[in-house]
């Protein structure tokens, strides 16, 4: 199964199309298997969600996430488009990691500068060891630029870890961190390739 997001951008109402999918390889050996899918219509700037099965194209063992396929919408050409050249997505079915930070608490019983911090790799292949970036943008309604990096171990695929972070060296003494705008971005150095490079950063307002 694959669950597709189908985003209408344009002014204008669509008509019924078809979506093909393409599967062009499954592990290392090359294919060309494809089936076409209804796609009901969609209204001016907004989007739907089409679910596909590919059961009856690809072996019982091999999940659609593993293969490399092609989606093409609208691929007999039957809406007359104002953008005709972003209808195609292709998945290549690599292993990645993909870090994420799921939280971040301050603990009472901890200094008041401190923050620990939830990363979890989301993604289906390990990740090298990384490291967190704290940026502490206001104090106290003063604009700043303080920074503090720590370091985050190697996470395995869905395997999560919390880490410390002190910022007590960048902090002015009696301000504690949640009193402060900040900014925390994991793997902040881009040392490791993730399959989603938009999801590394969180943020606190007081």
């Amino acid at each position: 199964m694959v669950r597709i997001t189908l985003l209408n951008k344009g002014s204008k109402g669509s008509e019924p199309c078809r979506l093909l999918c393409v599967v062009k390889k499954i592990g290392t050996s090359n294919v060309a298997r494809q089936k076409h899918f209804k796609v009901q219509p969609l209204t001016a700037k907004s989007s739907g969600i089409l679910i596909i099965h590919l059961d009856d194209i690809l072996p019982k063992s091999v999940r659609a996430a593993e293969t490399t396929f092609k989606l093409m919408v609208d691929s007999q050409k039957t809406i007359s488009e104002s953008n005709e050249n972003n209808n195609v997505h292709v998945h290549t079915g690599a292993s990645q990691p993909d870090l994420r930070i799921v939280g971040f608490v301050f603990p009472a019983a901890g200094p008041s500068t401190a923050t620990e911090v939830k990363i979890a790799n989301i993604g289906s292949s390990s990740s090298s060891p990384c490291r967190l970036l704290l940026t502490v943008g206001e104090i106290e309604g003063t604009k700043v630029n303080r920074k503090k990096m720590v370091a985050v171990p190697k996470l395995n695929g869905m395997q999560a870890t919390v880490v410390t972070v002190d910022a007590a060296s960048i902090l002015p003494g009696g301000v504690a961190l949640s009193k402060t705008h900040f900014r925390l971005t994991v793997d902040a150095t881009k040392h490791v390739d993730e399959s989603n490079e938009q999801n590394n950063n969180a943020y606190h307002k007081p």
